[in-house]
């Protein structure tokens, strides 16, 4: 398996992002020959190699006449269709300026169609999205991997006048990821490198693999401190690591010490019945020596100010901790058995390459409590059905 790592702590932008890539392993002319089919004049890719704060990488030199066209989704997806570009290039591309048009729908208060793009609808942006996507292909790529997000601070001039930074698109685009607020003073990250990676890839904390290729991309701006993207290419990813779904999520937590103890069952049942993906408590021994539980919740971050309202209202605790987290999660998929002429569900979850099945508890406690058989015997039978089954 090979994957693409973008450490993006320093920023990102499609030209940062391209300039990486060729300064790694990937070969100019494969973009420049590709990039021959688009219906623009004017526009070309020359790699410099540079230096800059002590590291040497390459800056991605893509120029291109000033283009004043207000291009909306439709027209741009039309210009890509018409390239000479595989399938999958096409797709992805789309689907990246799809990302961009929904997000600049919402900050403008419009529908997708009305979206007319003026910076990311330039020449460069399309050359920028379609090399990435040119190059993910050529160097096989199976998987992309980001950090966090560097966000700067300050204004930028745009066609729409001035705005803050970071741009309010970048925002739309990074919501439920990780990001870093730099205080640097200047766009570290772009709307198209937003849209290519949240598009395409995965922010992930930590996998493992062999590196075989690294290159850093410049931009063309300079703030006055280090900024620029590396990309890291690995093969032989640990199977067991990349089948894992990786994601986001937030704990709330709070201390609880002068509340019936009976309470805190149904508050829990509450978070669950909520969107709450998990809830769980413990005793503990509190200041002045009081007994209390400490209470937790695992939730979506859109989920947190629900759950927030409902520990709130339902406790008596004064205060709530929440913080993001990174989630590693098997795969599952669910089948169902027939055992004493009843349904019951068996959860399968992907380990190590094989299917580990366990039946649903609260499917074989209800057919224990309907056949008076224990609830050990109904999970029994359950597996023996499902595993008679997978031999058939």
């Amino acid at each position: 398996m090979k994957t693409l790592y973008c450490d993006i702590q320093l920023g990102a932008s499609g030209d940062m992002l391209i300039g990486a890539l060729l300064d790694a392993c990937l070969p100019v002319d494969v973009l420049q020959q590709q990039l021959s089919s688009l219906p623009f004049t004017g526009f070309a890719i020359a790699p410099v190699k540079q230096k800059r704060y002590g590291v040497t990488g390459t800056q991605a030199g893509i120029t291109a006449a000033e283009d004043t066209h207000y291009r909306d989704f439709t027209a741009i997806k039309k210009i890509i269709t018409a390239t000479s570009c595989s399938d999958t290039v096409k797709n992805n591309a789309t689907a990246i300026f799809e990302t961009l048009a929904t997000a600049e729908s919402e900050v403008h208060g419009i529908s997708k169609d009305e979206v007319h793009f003026h910076e990311v609808g330039a020449v460069d942006s399309i050359i920028d999205i379609l090399s990435f996507c040119i190059a993910i292909e050529y160097l096989n790529i199976d998987a992309i991997y980001y950090s966090n997000f560097a966000l700067g601070s300050g204004t930028i001039t745009t066609q729409h006048g001035v705005i803050p930074l970071p741009a309010p698109a970048v925002i739309k685009l990074t919501h439920n990821k990780l990001v870093t607020f730099t205080l640097k003073n200047g766009e570290l990250t772009t709307p198209t490198a937003a849209a290519i990676l949240v598009t395409l890839g995965t922010q992930q904390p930590s996998f493992s693999g062999c590196i075989t290729a690294t290159g850093i991309g410049f931009g063309t701006r300079d703030y006055g401190f280090p900024g620029y993207t590396r990309t890291i290419l690995l093969d032989k990813v640990h199977e067991e690591e990349s089948n894992c779904q990786h994601e986001v999520l937030h704990v709330i937590e709070c201390n609880i010490d002068d509340m019936n103890p009976e309470l805190v069952p149904f508050v829990a049942d509450m978070l669950l019945e909520a969107g709450a993906l998990d809830v769980y408590y413990h005793q503990v021994i509190m200041k002045k020596g009081r007994p209390g539980v400490v209470l937790w919740a695992l939730c979506t971050m859109e989920k947190t100010d629900t759950l927030q309202k409902i520990i709130f209202s339902q406790t008596t605790t004064l205060g709530a901790r929440a913080y993001p987290v990174n989630r590693s999660s098997l795969p599952r998929q669910v089948q169902t058995v027939t055992v004493y002429g009843e349904k019951v569900t068996i959860k399968l979850t992907s380990r190590y390459n094989e299917l580990s099945p366990k039946p649903e508890f609260e499917d074989c406690k209800r057919l224990a409590l309907k056949t008076g058989k224990t609830v050990r015997t109904i999970m029994e039978e359950a597996l023996k059905e499902y595993y008679k089954h997978q031999t058939l």
